[in-house]
């Protein structure tokens, strides 16, 4: 049997997670997860909250601002915004066709 894979693209297994909140361990789902943003949002099914994390790329962590709320995940480090240095200012149009069979 197959297993069941959602909008994440993540199994069943892989939805689940821990994470500390006042030093307790607990365990949540994931719901949402952004890379580009460095957001993840889970939701413990023992309570039934929902905590929106923030990565930290110091500590290589997701927290939740103003809390004790702390999680591991680490699936892939969220992306960092790059400057292309290497482009120039001004756009060069390059021919796909020649305009001659001779070219």
């Amino acid at each position: 049997m197959e297993k069941a894979i959602n909008k994440l693209g993540l199994t069943v297994e892989d939805r689940a997670i821990t994470y500390t909140d006042n030093g307790a361990s607990k365990i949540a789902e994931i719901r949402h997860y952004d890379p580009v943003m460095g957001l993840l949002k889970i939701v413990d099914p023992m309570s039934g909250e929902t905590h929106e994390l923030m990565y930290n790329h110091d500590f290589k962590k997701w927290f939740k601002p103003g809390t004790d709320i702390v999680c591991t995940y680490n699936v892939e480090e969220p992306v960092i915004k790059q400057i292309d240095t290497q482009a120039g200012d001004v756009p060069v149009t390059i021919k796909r066709f020649p305009s001659s069979p001779l070219d």
